[in-house]
């Protein structure tokens, strides 16, 4: 493929602060709302899980099951917390993933950060009886794109794009071409502030993958 982008083409590629020569794939992506306004260079991230609506069961105690985050070990499926022992305004709830594994269990009152899943379990007037249950799917995502985000467990914290031109998706969708294939140079990746310097050498590694070289 020839080294064209826009109106623009780079015959001297020592002059061209990303590319590095001319072998590359562009292809039409869409940025996700809230992404901000980005340049062309930043390093993106997919989003291929979502959390849908979890679901209460029948249960007798009343209590909430609060705002749910994924870890970057989530999986696609439903996950289920389930009450294996109760106590006043407290109680512990068991926690198995969508491939049927246990994780570590959930206290009620307790913010749990694991390694796919973080939520909070607040007691009500009424206390949770064993058997409870709270049920949390995990679907596909839609396919967009936004910075990269190490922490994140919605496909975001890996890399599959680099943005080939300035976009601003601060408050709606925004289309964008990006390159898919290709030897970009490091000193032309954007990352998000803060990023560390062990965090940018993984993610150099993870664009190999995806077959972006970075030289």
């Amino acid at each position: 493929m020839s080294g064209m982008l826009g109106t623009t083409t780079y015959n001297d590629f020592s002059q061209e602060n990303l590319l590095a020569d001319e072998d590359y794939l562009l292809a039409p992506i869409t940025l996700a709302s809230g992404g901000g306004a980005l340049t062309r260079g930043a390093v993106l991230g997919q989003l291929r899980l979502a959390i849908s609506t979890p679901a209460t069961g029948i249960n007798t105690g009343n209590g909430t099951l609060g705002t749910v985050t994924l870890s970057p070990q989530a999986q696609l499926g439903t996950y289920t917390l389930r009450c294996t022992a109760t106590a006043t305004h407290a109680g512990t709830f068991a926690v198995i993933a969508p491939d049927g594994s246990t994780l570590a269990s959930a206290t009620v009152d307790v913010a749990y950060a694991g390694p796919q899943l973080n939520f909070t379990l607040a007691h009500g007037a009424t206390d949770f009886a064993v058997g409870d249950t709270f049920t949390i799917p995990v679907i596909p995502g839609s396919g967009k794109y936004l910075p990269i985000a190490f922490a994140a467990g919605d496909g975001t914290q890996l890399p599959r794009a680099v943005l080939a031109e300035d976009a601003d998706a601060t408050s709606a969708d925004a289309a964008a071409i990006a390159y898919i294939t290709g030897a970009l140079r490091q000193s032309g990746l954007v990352w998000p502030t803060g990023a560390t310097t062990a965090q940018k050498t993984q993610c150099l590694w993870q664009l190999r993958d995806v077959a972006l070289v970075t030289v």
